[in-house]
């Protein structure tokens, strides 16, 4: 059966809190003619890489080339200077950019002398990200038991640092990754443990996505009537977040359901069925892709 499961991949959250302040003033060409005039200075320091890197982020999505341009020259005087958190926070700007070539090799690549970095400079927050996008790249790559690895060493440092948002992130990505190890109740476990966490902090976007997997862990293990309110629990939260994607996850997956089942017309009528049309979809932008 196949069924939607979700895990995220963090970018963005590897760096600076600027680089996703940027994302508030994106809009503004003012902001972004200012940050270019700071760059135009072309002084060798910390401060042109961060500003490189924050003008790149500020550039609408049809920019890519010049995005990559001042990623690049960022990352050029980082290695110049030896700022080394500059350069491992390359890693997190770049990759989107590279997915979207379908170059999953190199965005393994750079996760990976992030992740070296980070272990070198002893910086045990960035290295819970930088292992969780290993984890993430090597998932990509079909080498599953090496992410479950990677998000299992993350999960214990976020465990040792009381990271919530992270051991809330792990929880649903090691529960994407043992599905498809086929490990389903250990794919179940971490997704309760997901939601359980989401709830405490009162998230409803993250229980959606944590809901998903557990619903998706009870339908490989043959408990359909479970699935199914799980899937409309779903459905719920995101009318309440009037997020079509959500909704349309849990429609997508009940209807699989059912056409798994044998019920055709009852997958064919939710595959139909009209959602409401929102006034905004909560995606996690650079933060949350996988």
């Amino acid at each position: 059966m196949k069924l939607l499961n979700k895990s995220f991949l963090l970018f963005g959250w590897m760096y600076l809190p600027i680089l996703i302040a940027s994302h508030v003033h994106g809009q503004s060409t003012r902001y972004r003619d200012s940050l270019l005039r700071i760059i135009q200075r072309n002084q060798q320091d910390t401060a042109m890489v961060n500003t490189c890197y924050r003008y790149a982020e500020s550039l609408p999505n049809g920019m890519i080339d010049s995005a990559m341009f001042y990623l690049n020259k960022g990352r050029a005087v980082a290695k110049q200077i030896n700022y080394l958190k500059g350069v491992a926070a390359y890693a997190s700007l770049y990759i989107p950019h590279l997915h979207a070539k379908g170059d999953y090799q190199q965005a393994l690549a750079l996760t990976e002398e992030a992740l070296a970095i980070y272990q070198q400079l002893k910086d045990e927050p960035n290295m819970i990200k930088a292992y969780n996008n290993v984890g993430s790249e090597q998932q990509s790559l079909g080498n599953f038991k090496i992410a479950a690895s990677n998000y299992l060493t993350a999960l214990e440092l976020a465990e040792k640092l009381k990271d919530n948002q992270m051991r809330r992130l792990l929880y649903n990505n090691l529960s994407s990754v043992f599905m498809s190890l086929d490990e389903t109740q250990r794919s179940l476990e971490y997704a309760n443990r997901g939601y359980e966490l989401a709830r405490q902090l009162n998230d409803k976007f993250s229980m959606a996505s944590s809901l998903i997997n557990v619903a998706a862990a009870e339908a490989q293990l043959g408990h359909y009537n479970q699935s199914f309110e799980k899937y409309h629990e779903v459905i719920a939260l995101g009318k309440q977040l009037n997020d079509m994607t959500i909704i349309l996850d849990g429609l997508l997956n009940l209807a699989s359901i059912d056409s798994e089942k044998g019920r055709n017309q009852q997958a064919l009528d939710l595959f139909m069925k009209p959602a409401i049309s929102p006034t905004r979809s909560r995606r996690l932008s650079t933060a949350c892709t996988r």
